[in-house]
């Protein structure tokens, strides 16, 4: 992990790491908690945010999603493109919304 201004390299094992503590809970509920990692074969396997803030969202959304799916899944998704320097996370779940 390497610091610059203020942001931090967060790499895609940080990333599996973060939703693998949310294992448990989405195992007690029956829940599949799946990590996506989808990447051009060149694109680096790092990030460059501000890690403790993307922690703070990640945390937030994965858990919400758990505590109000009641079947189905979770998934955290990770989609980088070579070249473009953009990215994007999502995490999506099979419970009914809002």
């Amino acid at each position: 992990m390497t610091q610059t201004q203020g942001l931090t390299e967060t790499t895609y094992d940080e990333l599996r790491q973060i939703a693998a503590r949310f294992q448990v809970l989405a195992e007690q509920k029956g829940l599949d908690l799946r990590v996506a990692i989808a990447t051009d074969e060149k694109a680096e396997a790092r990030l460059v945010t501000d890690r403790h803030k993307l922690e703070r969202i990640l945390t937030n959304l994965v858990d919400n999603a758990i505590k109000y799916t009641n079947n189905g899944g979770v998934r955290l998704a990770l989609t980088m493109a070579m070249g473009s320097g953009r990215g994007s996370i999502t995490v999506s779940d099979t419970g009914l919304g809002i």
